[in-house]
C-alpha cells in the first residue's frame, strides 16, 4: 500500500508540472497574439470636397480585407501617406486571418466633406 501511495503521488505531481508548464505557455502565447491595437487615422486621408476625391482602399487597418480586415473609402491623393501611416503603425506582426472580407459591391462618395462607402442605388 505504501508504494501503490508513492507512485499515485508521483503520477500527480508529474500531472501538476505538465498542467503548469502548459498553462505558462499558453499564457505567453495569449498575451503576445490578444493585444488589440486601435488605430486612429489621420484626418486628411479621408477629407474630400467631391465624390470624385474619394477612392476604395483595400486596407484600413493591419490587414487587408483580404485576409480579415476592412475596406474604406479614402482620399486619393492621401493613399502614399495612409500607406506609410500603416507601417509605422503595424510594424509588429499582428496575426491576419485567412478570410476574405472584401466587398465589390461598395463605392466611394464624398458626404460632409468626408469620405465614405456606399452601395450603389442606396443614399
Amino acid at each position: 500500500m505504501d508504494r501503490s501511495l508513492r507512485i499515485r503521488f508521483a503520477l500527480l505531481g508529474g500531472l501538476f508540472l505538465t498542467l503548469l508548464v502548459l498553462s505558462l505557455v499558453l499564457s505567453s502565447f495569449y498575451k503576445a497574439t490578444s493585444r488589440v491595437k486601435t488605430l486612429v487615422l489621420p484626418p486628411d486621408v479621408t477629407s474630400c470636397s467631391k465624390d470624385e476625391d474619394c477612392g476604395l482602399t483595400d486596407q484600413i487597418g493591419c490587414c487587408p480585407c483580404g485576409s480579415g480586415g476592412g475596406q474604406a473609402a479614402v482620399n486619393k491623393r492621401m493613399r502614399p501617406q495612409l500607406k506609410a501611416f500603416l507601417q509605422g503603425a503595424c510594424r509588429k506582426r499582428v496575426p491576419c486571418v485567412d478570410v476574405s472580407a472584401c466587398r465589390s459591391d461598395l463605392a466611394p462618395v464624398c458626404r460632409d466633406n468626408v469620405c465614405t462607402l456606399t452601395t450603389p442605388g442606396r443614399t
